[in-house]
């Protein structure tokens, strides 16, 4: 019997994501420049009233774009 791997492709129109857990003396500026997004999309994915105050710990979703191919 044959098999392959294949990646499955994110849902149309909708972005994958990952897990990051903020790390003392992190800003959501650095953090969207490690991930290459922006600050306004980690706000939104995240619903963060107060973007200035992100404590060590906390757990940020990262919006990623789907990959084309």
């Amino acid at each position: 019997m044959d098999a392959a791997v294949v990646p499955l492709a994110p849902a149309a129109g909708r972005p994958s994501m990952l897990f990051y857990v903020v790390q003392p003396g992190d800003s959501l500026w650095d953090i969207a420049r490690r991930y290459t997004t922006t600050v306004e999309a980690l706000v939104r994915a995240n619903g963060l009233a107060e973007p200035e105050a992100v404590p060590a710990g906390m757990k940020l979703l990262i919006p990623k774009s789907p990959v084309a191919v």
